[in-house]
């Protein structure tokens, strides 16, 4: 079996419920839960869920398996709904993620208005920012994503960084970065 044929239903409990809904990441892996956990953990998917039509992310007919549960097929990697997943039943990984993938379950917990996740993501871009290399990158995904007190909090390290290229800049508007040039951290 390869990496692109597992299925992860062990990435939530189960609570002793039947697990009624497969959701199927970008890079194929499968996550066997139910309805009920996916309802309350996001109000866009509990509507995409109660739509009558596949969702637009839905998997192809040909991707199901005859007595399987539905396949619900997201645009995020496999990793990013594990954390997403793994927060709602579990609370924030002590260890965190790295910067990247802050930015892409940030940007997947906005994309599904899962509030609590983007609360409690919020601390770890600063805390990642904070480590001198990478406080440009986590500024210019805080201003990216509309962080505005994140953004401020790491203005004055990534003022340091200026004049540097990270890839994350292509994502801030060319009028922010003239403010970081022109930004007085006294």
């Amino acid at each position: 079996m390869n990496d692109f044929d597992k299925i992860k239903d062990d990435a939530v409990p189960s609570n002793g419920l039947s697990n009624d809904i497969i959701i199927r990441s970008s890079d194929k892996v499968d996550f066997v839960i139910q309805r009920k956990l996916l309802s309350e953990a996001s109000p866009i998917l509990r509507d995409m869920l109660r739509m009558s039509q596949p969702p637009p992310y839905s998997a192809e007919p040909q991707d199901e398996i005859v007595g399987s549960p539905p396949v619900l097929a997201l645009p995020e990697d496999g990793a990013t709904i594990s954390a997403l997943l793994q927060f709602h039943t579990h609370g924030l990984d002590k260890d965190g993620p790295t910067l990247s993938k802050v930015r892409s379950i940030l940007e997947a917990a906005r994309r599904y208005r899962m509030y609590g996740v983007v609360a409690a993501f919020r601390p770890r871009l600063v805390e990642l920012g904070k480590l001198r290399t990478d406080a440009l990158s986590a500024f210019a995904i805080a201003c990216s994503l509309g962080l505005d007190e994140e953004a401020e909090t790491l203005a004055p390290l990534a003022y340091e960084l200026r004049g540097r290229y990270v890839p994350e800049l292509g994502d801030m508007s060319a009028g922010v970065y003239y403010r970081l040039n022109h930004y007085d951290p006294r």
